[in-house]
């Protein structure tokens, strides 16, 4: 059996953002968007990525919400 190599796939690691952020990732819009294609663009103008072929995998963590403390006078 010949198998083809497939390339290994390029992991983006984002860290810890806003879910407001990470949501808007989700729908494809967003600063953190911008930060992803600027990471392909990068990848793809050093050859490490050509035409798409291998995959993408963009790794982000939603922050937990602060919690709001109110203080009763």
């Amino acid at each position: 059996m010949n198998q083809a190599k497939s390339p290994a796939p390029v992991i983006i690691d984002l860290g810890k953002k806003k879910a407001k952020d990470v949501k808007l990732l989700r729908r494809g819009e967003g600063a953190l968007m911008n930060d992803v294609r600027d990471a392909i663009d990068e990848l793809s103008s050093t050859g490490a990525v050509s035409n798409g072929v291998p995959p993408v995998i963009i790794v982000v963590e939603a922050k937990p919400k602060e919690a709001v403390w109110e203080t009763w006078m």
